[in-house]
C-alpha cells in the first residue's frame, strides 16, 4: 500500500508496518512519475533509498530487461530494519528485470566504481541522499556525466524546512539553472521537497 508523507503525519505509528512510505509531496512524485513512465528508462541509478519507497516505484514501473541500482548506507535503522531492507527490496522486483543494491556511500570509490561496471550509460538518475550542497553537488557531478543523452537527472528536497536547515540543495540547484541545462522545477505549497528535473 502506498502512502505519501501526509499519510504518515497522519498515521506515525504506522509507518514501519509493511506499508510502501516515500518521504514526498505526493503531487510533485506523481508529476515526477509521470516523467519516469514517458522516459521509460532501461538504467536507473537511484542515489538514497531511506525505507525504499520511491525504489518501489522504479520498480514498478520498470521496463522488462531494465537495470536498476539503488545506493544506501542504511543510516537511521534499528539493526534489524537495516539487515533486512536489502532482501526485502528484492521481493519487489518484477519478473525480467534487475534490481543491484549497493550498501555504501555514493562518494566511496568502490562504490563509485561499481555502479559504472553496473550501468555505464544511465537513463533515469534519482539524487535523494546527502542534502548538503556539497554532498548533492559531489552526486550530481560524479554520477550525472554517466547519464545518455535524452535521459534525466531529478534532484530532491530544493526546499530548507526550518526543522532541517542542513539540506542545501537549492543553491546547487541554481547553479545548474545557471549553467544552461534544460530543466523544469516541480514544486507544491509545501514546506519541504520540491523536485528539480535536469534534462540532458
Amino acid at each position: 500500500m502506498f502512502q505519501n508523507w501526509y499519510d504518515i503525519h497522519a498515521r506515525p505509528k504506522d509507518m514501519y508496518k509493511g506499508g510502501i512510505v516515500t518521504a514526498q509531496v505526493g503531487w510533485e512524485f506523481d508529476e515526477l512519475l509521470r516523467i519516469y513512465d514517458y522516459l521509460a528508462p532501461m538504467s536507473v541509478v537511484e542515489i538514497g533509498s531511506q525505507l525504499g519507497g520511491t525504489l518501489w516505484h522504479w520498480l514498478e514501473g520498470a521496463q522488462t530487461g531494465a537495470t536498476i541500482v539503488n545506493i544506501d548506507i542504511l543510516q537511521n535503522q534499528d539493526e534489524a530494519t537495516a539487515k533486512a531492507l536489502p532482501t526485502r527490496w528484492q521481493s519487489w522486483v518484477p519478473k525480467g528485470v534487475t534490481l543491484h543494491t549497493l550498501i555504501g556511500r555514493s562518494d566511496d570509490p568502490k562504490i563509485i566504481a561499481k555502479a559504472r561496471k553496473l550501468v555505464p550509460e544511465i537513463d533515469f538518475l534519482f539524487i535523494d541522499a546527502v542534502h548538503t550542497y556539497e554532498g548533492a553537488k559531489h552526486d550530481f557531478e560524479v554520477y550525472g556525466p554517466l547519464v545518455r543523452k535524452g535521459g534525466v537527472i531529478a534532484l530532491h528536497d530544493l526546499i530548507t524546512p526550518d526543522s532541517s536547515p542542513w539540506i542545501d540543495v537549492l543553491p546547487l540547484w541554481r547553479e545548474i539553472q545557471a549553467a544552461g541545462y534544460v530543466t523544469k522545477e516541480i514544486r507544491a505549497e509545501s514546506f519541504f521537497g520540491g523536485i528539480g528535473i535536469v534534462y540532458v
